[in-house]
């Protein structure tokens, strides 16, 4: 239950978070879908080479939320941004495609 609760509040964050972007970025655009109205952002990962995706930790443990991705950084490196990238099962197993650092590490 209190998985369900944390993972509820960070797709709830992570949803506001991306609400408030600017509209006017070049990569990003305003869209509404049955009432509701959110923000799509698109980039390609050679115009940001800092973009990385998180799932696993060094030790495969699943990270779940973003003080255990902060806890992965190198001394001297920040978390600047932030945000789910996707959907997710209640034990954070990707429910659809998940591929980072070229290799696939879950298919639908």
């Amino acid at each position: 239950m209190r998985l369900e609760i944390k993972r509820r509040l960070g797709l709830a964050l992570g949803a506001l978070i991306a609400m408030t972007l600017p509209a006017v970025a070049e990569v990003c655009e305003k869209r509404q879908f049955d009432g509701q109205g959110y923000v799509v952002c698109t980039l390609e990962a050679a115009q940001e080479p800092a973009l990385k995706l998180w799932l696993n930790g060094p030790d495969g443990t699943v990270l779940g939320d973003f003080r255990a991705v902060r806890g992965t950084l190198p001394a001297g490196e920040d978390l600047a941004f932030a945000m789910n990238a996707g959907m997710y099962h209640p034990d954070y197993t990707p429910v659809g495609l998940f591929q980072a650092d070229g290799t696939t590490k879950a298919r639908w």
